[in-house]
């Protein structure tokens, strides 16, 4: 083989390894940039969800503030029934006989006497024995 042909296959070869060269570099340039571009997707993604979490448990915060609130308003109307007329007071005696109190509970909380007591429990009787003979016709 002559000198010339050596050439041409050196300069192809040195042309072919520039070549690779670029395509690797091109490739690794672009590799980089779809590596930030995930890297900035997953910070994106961190942040997001870190505003989510702190959003809920302030939420829960709030829900749990919202429930004890309403647990003292529920108190607080409960206190303001005993003091209305004597309807609310039959209520409030039938309340404390759903709750399973006893008689003596019932009388001292309500201000009933024993007789409007065995009254309030000889109707309810009445009402339930009505209830469950409608349901079984």
């Amino acid at each position: 083989m002559d000198t010339g042909a050596i050439l041409v296959v050196a300069l192809t070869l040195f042309a072919f390894t520039g070549i690779n060269g670029l395509i690797v570099f091109w490739l690794i340039a672009r590799n980089r940039r779809f590596e930030k571009k995930i890297t900035r997707q997953y910070e994106q993604i961190r942040d997001d969800n870190k505003i989510l979490f702190d959003a809920e448990a302030r939420m829960g915060e709030k829900l749990h503030r919202m429930e004890k609130q309403l647990r003292f308003l529920n108190d607080r109307q409960d206190q303001f029934s005993l003091k209305e007329p004597s309807e609310q007071t039959y209520q409030y005696a039938l309340r404390l006989m759903r709750e399973g109190k006893n008689d003596k509970t019932i009388i001292e909380e309500s201000g009933l006497g024993q007789g409007e007591l065995d009254l309030l429990k000889r109707m309810q009787k009445v009402k339930k024995t009505q209830t469950l003979q409608t349901v079984v016709d």
